[in-house]
Protein backbone atom coordinates (compact mmCIF):
# COMPACT_ATOMS: atom_id res chain seq x y z
CA UNK A 1 0.00 0.00 0.00
CA UNK A 2 1.30 3.38 -0.47
CA UNK A 3 1.26 5.93 1.72
CA UNK A 4 -0.39 9.13 0.24
CA UNK A 5 1.92 11.43 2.35
CA UNK A 6 4.77 10.04 0.68
CA UNK A 7 3.73 9.86 -2.86
CA UNK A 8 5.14 12.48 -5.63
CA UNK A 9 2.29 14.44 -7.21
CA UNK A 10 3.48 11.66 -10.27
CA UNK A 11 2.77 8.71 -8.11
CA UNK A 12 -0.57 10.15 -6.36
CA UNK A 13 -1.76 10.78 -10.20
CA UNK A 14 -0.97 7.55 -11.65
CA UNK A 15 -2.84 6.43 -8.46
CA UNK A 16 -5.49 8.36 -9.20
CA UNK A 17 -5.61 6.91 -12.23
CA UNK A 18 -5.34 3.51 -12.01
CA UNK A 19 -8.40 3.77 -9.15
CA UNK A 20 -10.14 4.99 -12.38
CA UNK A 21 -9.89 2.49 -14.50
CA UNK A 22 -10.71 -0.15 -11.50
CA UNK A 23 -14.39 2.07 -11.50
CA UNK A 24 -14.66 2.02 -15.60
CA UNK A 25 -14.11 -1.61 -15.46
CA UNK A 26 -16.83 -2.17 -12.67
CA UNK A 27 -19.22 0.05 -14.55
CA UNK A 28 -18.73 -1.15 -17.86
CA UNK A 29 -20.35 -4.38 -17.42
CA UNK A 30 -24.08 -4.91 -14.87
CA UNK A 31 -26.29 -7.57 -14.56
CA UNK A 32 -29.82 -7.97 -15.60
CA UNK A 33 -31.13 -7.37 -11.97
CA UNK A 34 -30.07 -3.85 -12.44
CA UNK A 35 -32.02 -2.74 -15.38
CA UNK A 36 -34.72 -4.66 -14.17
CA UNK A 37 -34.89 -3.49 -11.01
CA UNK A 38 -34.18 0.45 -11.58
CA UNK A 39 -36.89 -0.13 -14.72
CA UNK A 40 -39.59 -1.56 -13.09
CA UNK A 41 -38.60 0.82 -9.60
CA UNK A 42 -38.70 3.54 -11.85
CA UNK A 43 -41.79 2.88 -14.21
CA UNK A 44 -43.90 1.62 -10.83
CA UNK A 45 -43.14 5.52 -9.61
CA UNK A 46 -44.32 7.06 -12.55
CA UNK A 47 -46.92 4.55 -13.57
CA UNK A 48 -48.28 4.64 -10.23
CA UNK A 49 -49.06 8.11 -10.48
CA UNK A 50 -52.04 7.44 -12.77
CA UNK A 51 -53.57 5.34 -10.03
CA UNK A 52 -55.80 6.60 -7.73
CA UNK A 53 -53.50 8.69 -4.84
CA UNK A 54 -53.85 5.57 -1.89
CA UNK A 55 -51.86 3.70 -4.74
CA UNK A 56 -49.82 6.16 -6.28
CA UNK A 57 -48.08 6.82 -2.97
CA UNK A 58 -47.53 3.47 -2.37
CA UNK A 59 -46.44 2.72 -5.77
CA UNK A 60 -43.81 5.77 -5.45
CA UNK A 61 -42.40 4.08 -1.47
CA UNK A 62 -42.43 0.62 -3.33
CA UNK A 63 -40.14 1.80 -5.93
CA UNK A 64 -37.90 3.72 -3.30
CA UNK A 65 -37.83 0.88 -2.00
CA UNK A 66 -36.48 -1.12 -4.59
CA UNK A 67 -33.95 1.77 -5.44
CA UNK A 68 -32.52 1.75 -1.91
CA UNK A 69 -32.13 -2.07 -2.41
CA UNK A 70 -29.68 -1.78 -5.90
CA UNK A 71 -28.00 1.10 -4.45
CA UNK A 72 -27.33 -1.17 -1.74
CA UNK A 73 -26.51 -4.19 -4.17
CA UNK A 74 -24.18 -2.56 -6.32
CA UNK A 75 -22.10 -1.30 -3.69
CA UNK A 76 -21.59 -4.33 -2.31
CA UNK A 77 -20.95 -5.40 -5.57
CA UNK A 78 -18.44 -3.24 -6.78
CA UNK A 79 -17.25 -1.45 -3.71
CA UNK A 80 -18.72 2.21 -4.70
CA UNK A 81 -21.70 3.87 -5.64
CA UNK A 82 -21.27 6.79 -8.30
CA UNK A 83 -24.66 9.60 -8.12
CA UNK A 84 -25.74 10.89 -11.83
CA UNK A 85 -24.92 14.31 -11.08
CA UNK A 86 -21.15 14.73 -11.54
CA UNK A 87 -18.95 15.30 -13.84
CA UNK A 88 -20.68 17.81 -16.10
CA UNK A 89 -21.62 16.10 -19.32
CA UNK A 90 -23.13 13.22 -17.30
CA UNK A 91 -25.35 15.63 -15.02
CA UNK A 92 -26.79 16.98 -18.62
CA UNK A 93 -27.85 13.02 -19.31
CA UNK A 94 -29.21 13.14 -15.60
CA UNK A 95 -30.81 16.21 -15.90
CA UNK A 96 -32.31 15.59 -18.97
CA UNK A 97 -33.73 12.57 -18.09
CA UNK A 98 -34.92 13.65 -14.58
CA UNK A 99 -37.05 16.35 -16.50
CA UNK A 100 -38.65 13.23 -18.93
CA UNK A 101 -39.46 11.29 -15.72
CA UNK A 102 -40.80 14.09 -14.55
CA UNK A 103 -43.03 14.94 -17.42
CA UNK A 104 -44.25 11.35 -17.55
CA UNK A 105 -45.58 11.26 -14.43
CA UNK A 106 -47.33 15.14 -14.32
CA UNK A 107 -48.99 13.38 -17.47
CA UNK A 108 -49.72 9.82 -15.55
CA UNK A 109 -51.54 12.29 -12.79
CA UNK A 110 -53.14 14.56 -15.63
CA UNK A 111 -54.74 10.73 -16.34
CA UNK A 112 -55.73 9.93 -12.67
CA UNK A 113 -59.53 9.50 -12.56
CA UNK A 114 -60.45 10.34 -16.42
CA UNK A 115 -57.79 8.77 -18.50
CA UNK A 116 -57.92 5.52 -20.07
CA UNK A 117 -57.53 2.25 -17.57
CA UNK A 118 -54.19 1.34 -19.53
CA UNK A 119 -52.63 4.84 -18.66
CA UNK A 120 -50.54 3.18 -15.55
CA UNK A 121 -49.26 0.80 -17.28
CA UNK A 122 -48.80 2.96 -20.86
CA UNK A 123 -46.76 5.19 -18.40
CA UNK A 124 -45.12 2.40 -16.33
CA UNK A 125 -43.70 1.02 -19.63
CA UNK A 126 -42.55 4.07 -20.71
CA UNK A 127 -40.13 5.40 -18.26
CA UNK A 128 -38.73 1.92 -17.10
CA UNK A 129 -37.66 1.79 -20.80
CA UNK A 130 -36.72 5.06 -20.38
CA UNK A 131 -34.81 4.64 -17.29
CA UNK A 132 -33.03 2.01 -18.71
CA UNK A 133 -32.11 3.53 -22.10
CA UNK A 134 -30.96 6.75 -19.98
CA UNK A 135 -29.03 5.12 -17.55
CA UNK A 136 -27.20 3.19 -20.23
CA UNK A 137 -26.25 6.17 -21.87
CA UNK A 138 -24.97 7.86 -18.82
CA UNK A 139 -22.32 5.39 -17.98
CA UNK A 140 -21.23 5.66 -21.37
CA UNK A 141 -21.30 9.27 -21.04
CA UNK A 142 -19.19 9.21 -17.45
CA UNK A 143 -17.09 6.46 -18.71
CA UNK A 144 -15.89 8.69 -21.95
CA UNK A 145 -15.76 11.89 -19.90
CA UNK A 146 -14.04 10.65 -16.96
CA UNK A 147 -11.31 8.75 -19.04
CA UNK A 148 -10.56 12.22 -20.75
CA UNK A 149 -9.45 13.28 -17.25
CA UNK A 150 -6.01 14.11 -16.28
Amino acid sequence: MIDPDNQTPQEALETIRNTRRTVHRRMDKWPLWYDLGYGGATGLMVGGQALPAMYGLACTAIGLAVIVVIVRKWTDRTGFWVNGYSPRNARWVAFGLAGALIALMIGAVATRGNGPAWAPLAFGLVAGALAILGSRIWTRVYIAETTRLP
